[in-house]
């Protein structure tokens, strides 16, 4: 079985973890797109958002829009990712909340130019939907914007990486050091450093 760090809290909870309830915590994660890029984790081993017990559902939707409202306010309205087994490089649950404007680029318009140009089909669904396509199929990714989530049903393709968000900000915006979290030279671990200590900095979960 492969090393998660998500469920060795006790080694990574001084390492940028923001802000935590019972059931969740928030992290900047390495690799950051921009500062206030920031990661949603379950404590719980688990794969997807889909399994998260139905008795912790409110804590999981009153947390990731208190998350939503922090970033918004320090930084710019983010929107939020979720690969669930597919594309993940750390085998445990975690959504990715990311501002449309940051360092150097500015998405203007979501769906147009994150959503529809990876070519892929999807369609719009609430929670309950996600659910039941990873009941019946297994996997899923979702992006998620404005309380509008996009599901792409990912059992049947066979290339996703059109969706992958490290591939859109480094080939379609011209960022450098996000390509790969695992890969930063030096220069772009400094960097990444110092997004991540203003992320921690300007990032206020308490209102």
């Amino acid at each position: 079985m492969a090393y998660c760090p998500f469920c060795d809290f006790e080694k990574i909870k001084n390492d940028f973890v923001l802000y935590s309830t019972k059931n969740f915590f928030v992290k900047a994660p390495f690799g950051l797109v921009t500062s206030g890029h920031v990661m949603l984790v379950p404590f719980a081993d688990i794969r997807t958002f889909s399994e998260i017990p139905k008795e912790i559902k409110q804590e999981f939707v009153e947390l990731k829009e208190k998350v939503c409202q922090s970033i918004k306010k320090a930084f710019a309205e983010p929107f939020m990712l979720e690969y669930g087994v597919r594309l993940q490089t750390v085998p445990h649950a975690h959504m990715h909340f990311v501002p449309k404007n940051g360092r150097g680029y500015s998405i203007s318009n979501f769906q147009e130019e994150f959503v529809n140009s990876s070519g892929l089909p999807y369609e719009i669904a609430d929670e309950n939907r996600v659910r039941e396509v990873f009941q019946k199929e297994g996997e899923y990714i979702r992006f998620e914007y404005q309380e509008k989530i996009y599901l792409f049903r990912t059992k049947k393709i066979e290339d996703v990486s059109s969706l992958n968000y490290r591939d859109f900000f480094g080939n379609k915006k011209g960022l450098k050091g996000v390509s790969d979290w695992r890969t930063l030279s030096q220069d772009e671990k400094d960097a990444d450093h110092q997004r991540r200590e203003e992320t921690a900095k300007l990032l206020n979960f308490v209102h």
